[in-house]
């Protein structure tokens, strides 16, 4: 996701330095980052003599103030709204989370900030973001939890089941707390008397039993949406209690905060107050599984506010099938050093071609593919994407403190990034090169040095499609792809295609037979994506053979400009109508897959 570069200002230096917020992206779709429309978090400079009247007038000649909210760090945000364009989801109440979002324009927010901090000196002003779940809903259950054999779970808890003394924040659409297999894990306020109506530990909050509503401002953070109660329970599910599944951990405290609502989607200013509220109360470890493409700087000082507070973090990579080296993502890719970032992979130890990666800015990978959970209502579901990698290394994390609970949030991301299992088909995609491996984790000091580089064998494309491969794949028919290299070599085989929209798609890790030779086919059968799509590329991690689909020239007319934009604003719809949000990367992925023969 592009924001236009055109428009962007350098703005206001001299009195006030201004750091526009984000919207968290979930699906592989390239979308204009959402904003509350007409709304801003505000920071106040400590220096201002007018700091008094603007704390105590909710109007200035600009902007309403909405809500108010105080840091950890003493200082104090407010969230403005603009009188010339009211947000009617503030204003109104029970207005839909959701209804009033448009899209970023960093022209209009830096016109708001700047007649604002002629009022009134600012030390920050951005738009409040508006932020989503990064999860794919499976429509079937499966029997199994191979994630948990995947990671070699079931040997770790020869040692360990997990601890009481450990507390996992998910910062999520909230928590079933009454669900058979989350019930006997949920963290509870012991200073707190549920549903009473009164703030018994005066800390502000109303019935904070089992977490907080930051989104509703109330003491019931119940799940809503889904997402968060599946999240929890691959963290934390009870284990060995005859119920559904079981969690990373078998013994745990889950905090719920909820700052999501029912349609997966919530304002930074609640992720804010939230992360607060999970340092006041020491948690150990917060998951989060949602994703930026833009920074907001309130929420990166948040963060390391749990970082000096000794919390780690873990968040998902992103779901949207991009290098995060050169299209970072947030806040998965802010640098403090508690953050760990998670990539997800499928049931082969491939990358999920969901799944966003990054050599320098993705730390490891999880299994995130199908993954079977708890769900409100006492009920279980599958889930894919890297909200679900994240909850196995939050849970992990939390596995090691209960066999290590000295250790500190660098011994845990050494603990974790040390001891993976190095993967052929994540060489070169993520810093480790692996996959989590529970087992050695929880038997690491914490010490540990980087795994060695892997020595990927040289494999080369001997033949991608051939000089008819364009109307090969316009006809639908199955093209050739044969590799070639030293006999045994193993390597993992990824078609890119680029074009209108961009998407990539692993086939697998393979090993050359005795012969030295791979023979491939397999067969594009969405005739209709063929017009987004510029090129196709085919690559072994030593080579890479690229072929047109389309020539410059017919991509530069404008007859098949216009024809190519009303099929994707069509199949976009027909998409929607199927459930399905990462069109192109998921359905082109998914058709070449279910072709693919290896000769």
């Amino acid at each position: 996701m592009v924001v236009r570069s055109k428009r962007r200002l350098a703005f206001l230096a001299v009195v006030v330095s201004v750091v526009f917020s984000f919207t968290i992206q979930v699906h592989a779709s390239d979308r204009t980052p959402k904003v509350y429309r007409g709304e801003y978090i505000v920071r106040v400079a400590d220096s201002s003599p007018l700091l008094q009247q603007f704390d105590t007038n909710r109007h200035t000649k600009r902007g309403r103030k909405v809500k108010e909210r105080r840091l950890r760090d003493g200082k104090k945000i407010a969230l403005y709204s603009d009188s010339t364009k009211v947000s009617f989801r503030s204003l109104v109440p029970g207005a839909a989370p959701n209804a009033d979002l448009v899209d970023f324009d960093s022209y209009e927010a830096s016109d708001f900030c700047r007649q604002l901090a002629l009022e009134v000196p600012l030390e920050s002003c951005e738009p409040n973001g508006y932020v989503e779940i990064e999860a794919i809903p499976e429509d079937s259950l499966y029997e199994d939890l191979y994630a948990m054999g995947k990671i070699r779970a079931p040997e770790a808890w020869e040692q360990t089941t997990g601890s009481k003394l450990v507390t996992i924040a998910v910062l999520d659409t909230g928590v079933d707390y009454t669900h058979p297999d989350l019930a006997a894990n949920m963290w509870k306020n012991s200073s707190e008397i549920p549903n009473n109506g009164i703030d018994d530990d005066n800390n502000g909050y109303v019935d904070d039993y089992y977490g907080y509503d930051f989104m509703n401002n109330d003491g019931d953070p119940y799940d809503d949406n889904g997402h968060g109660t599946h999240v929890a329970g691959t963290i934390g599910a009870t284990g060995n209690n005859s119920e559904g599944v079981v969690g990373v951990n078998w013994n745990t405290r889950i905090m719920a905060l909820k700052f999501l609502g029912a349609g997966g989607g919530g304002s930074i200013l609640d992720a804010i107050t939230a992360l607060d509220f999970a340092v006041a109360h020491e948690v150990d470890v917060i998951n989060a599984s949602f994703g930026s493409t833009v920074p907001s700087s309130e929420f990166e000082k948040a963060i390391r506010r749990t970082r000096d507070a000794g919390v780690f973090f873990v968040a998902a990579a992103g779901n949207s099938s991009k290098n995060t080296d050169a299209v970072p993502h947030y806040p998965s890719g802010y640098d403090i050093d508690s953050i760990i970032s998670v990539a997800a992979t499928d049931s082969s130890d491939n990358l999920a071609h969901f799944s966003n990666y990054g050599l320098s800015t993705v730390d490891l990978a999880a299994p995130g593919v199908q993954i079977l959970s708890t769900y409100p209502g006492g009920k279980y579901a599958k889930l894919s994407g890297t909200s679900m990698a994240a909850p196995h290394v939050a849970g992990l994390a939390g596995l090691i403190l209960a066999k290590n609970p000295e250790f500190t949030s660098a011994q845990l991301k050494n603990a974790l990034t040390t001891s993976v299992d190095q993967l052929l088909s994540l060489e070169g995609v993520v810093t480790t090169s692996g996959r989590i491996n529970a087992l050695k984790a929880i038997n690491s000091d914490g010490k540990g040095s980087a795994p060695e580089p892997i020595v990927r064998p040289s494999v080369s494309v001997k033949t991608f499609g051939h000089r008819r491969f364009r109307k090969t794949l316009f006809k639908r028919r199955n093209f050739r792809m044969v590799f070639s290299g030293e006999p045994g070599a193993q390597f993992n085989a990824q078609l890119e295609l680029s074009g209108i929209f961009d998407g990539s798609c692993s086939l697998g890790t393979y090993q050359l037979p005795n012969s030295g030779v791979l023979r491939m086919q397999a067969r594009l059968n969405l005739r209709n994506w063929m017009w987004y799509t510029k090129s196709i590329a085919l690559s072994t991690g030593t080579d890479v053979v690229s072929r047109g689909v389309k020539s410059q020239k017919a991509l530069r007319n404008k007859r098949l400009r216009r024809y190519t934009r009303h099929n994707a604003r069509m199949k976009s719809k027909q998409l929607k109508k199927l459930g399905i949000e990462n069109s192109y990367a998921e359905a082109s992925c998914e058709s070449i897959l279910s072709s693919l023969k290896v000769k």
